[in-house]
């Protein structure tokens, strides 16, 4: 009963080592299956300077258009960080998950640290003159 089983098992294990690389035909043929639309130029806008007869003659004279800012980026960044912040500090995150994730920061630290510390000693030496 016991060798069975083995035999069994061992010849399980080597079905599923035995698989090789799956390769599978692209969903659509690589094609792209959404809504095609052609992409159109926007026209430029006429400024609003030429049809006043006093308009300057030179382009230099004319004042530069202040730049846009855009805050949407930063703003979604922090509200999507004070969101995971919260969900990790009060909002039930267990002990266990607590340590995990602990222990998989300090591996990354040591990760960083290892790979800076190497890459300084791994640095090609100067070349020698004859």
């Amino acid at each position: 009963m016991k060798k069975s089983i083995l035999a069994a098992f061992a010849v399980i294990m080597a079905l599923g080592l035995s698989v090789g690389n799956a390769e599978a035909k692209r969903l659509g043929g690589g094609k792209s299956f959404g809504m095609q639309r052609q992409a159109v130029p926007p026209k430029p806008a006429a400024p609003a300077q030429q049809a006043t007869p006093a308009a300057p003659a030179s382009p230099a004279a004319a004042p530069a258009a202040a730049p846009k800012r855009n805050w949407m980026g930063p703003l979604a960044g922090l509200a999507a960080g004070l969101g995971i912040a919260a969900l990790l500090s009060h909002f039930g995150m267990g002990e266990g998950l607590a340590n995990i994730l602990m222990i998989a920061l300090l591996a990354m630290a040591a990760f960083f640290v290892f790979k800076l510390l190497f890459r300084r000693k791994t640095a090609a030496p100067p070349p020698r003159h004859p």
